[in-house]
């Protein structure tokens, strides 16, 4: 009869506890979307493009064969991130417990780097009109002393 009550008894601590730390589900992550690509055509007017990608980052201006035109660029950060690179090694004092004495021991020196993937989007203008567009994919790599 003890033997029963202790059973049910540890068989209810159990539950007690089970019930108490229960699981909790991970919530699901929203993924970004990606970026729409941007619709802007040959021959469509400064203030479309405006519309669809904002104002340049950077504007300048060119002359070639007597006309004038501007190139707009934007630059979007695709990706940055910081890691430590091996920069050389130090000499560090250690004490040796089986010898019972203090050696120099080589120890590694790390660096930050600063790398970052950026789109970088250039177009004419003549006239008030995007003429032609150019994409490239700028990879800088930063070493932080």
């Amino acid at each position: 009869m003890k033997a029963r009550t202790f059973y049910s008894r540890i068989l209810s601590l159990f539950v007690v506890l089970f019930a108490l730390t229960g699981c909790e589900t991970t919530t699901k992550r929203s993924k970004t979307p990606p970026p729409a690509a941007f619709t802007v055509k040959r021959g469509d007017s400064v203030m479309t493009l405006i519309e669809q990608m904002g104002e340049p980052d950077r504007k300048s201006s060119i002359e070639k064969s007597g006309a004038t035109g501007a190139i707009w660029t934007y630059q979007d950060k695709m990706r940055s991130k910081i890691r430590m690179v091996p920069d050389g090694t130090r000499q560090v004092a250690v004490y040796d417990r089986n010898t019972e004495q203090t050696i120099m021991v080589s120890e590694p020196t790390f660096t930050q780097e600063s790398s970052s993937l950026d789109q970088i989007t250039e177009f004419l203008i003549m006239d008030g009109k995007v003429i032609s567009w150019k994409q490239r994919i700028d990879d800088d790599k930063i070493r932080i002393e």
